[in-house]
């Protein structure tokens, strides 16, 4: 599989394997958007975070006319997406299912004390 890296019309970079679908689109397989930030001294830093981060599918596709490049990753560039893109798209997509699962479920409880106050009688309630 080769590890490319995709630069958007809007400057967004993001690396994974790409294959042409058509004429019209390309598909990146487990994207990740790349972040840059530059130390004091000019001192890069690169960090990846998920291009969709709620989406069912790893694969995307996008139209070749929002596609400024394509071109290869250096080997070490993507030995460090390839070390980073499981943690993706295993155990961060897990931590973030059972986060939003646990956020419905502390959502359904407050809804349900909500009815209850709802139901309690005010002229009985009072404040000391």
């Amino acid at each position: 599989m080769t590890i490319s890296l995709v630069k958007l019309s809007d400057g967004t970079e993001i690396i994974g394997n790409v294959t042409w679908d058509d004429s019209i689109h390309l598909v990146i397989t487990k994207p990740l958007n790349i972040h840059y930030k530059y130390f004091f001294g000019g001192i890069p830093s690169v960090s990846f975070s998920r291009y969709m981060m709620f989406a069912s599918s790893e694969n995307i596709s996008i139209k070749q006319s929002h596609v400024m490049v394509v071109t290869e990753a250096r080997k070490a560039f993507a030995d460090f997406y390839e070390d980073s893109v499981e943690d993706y798209y295993g155990k961060l997509q897990e931590s973030v299912d059972n986060e939003l699962i646990s956020a419905l479920s502390t959502v359904e409880k407050d809804q349900a004390l909500k009815k209850i106050l709802e139901m309690m009688p005010v002229d009985k309630v009072t404040a000391n």
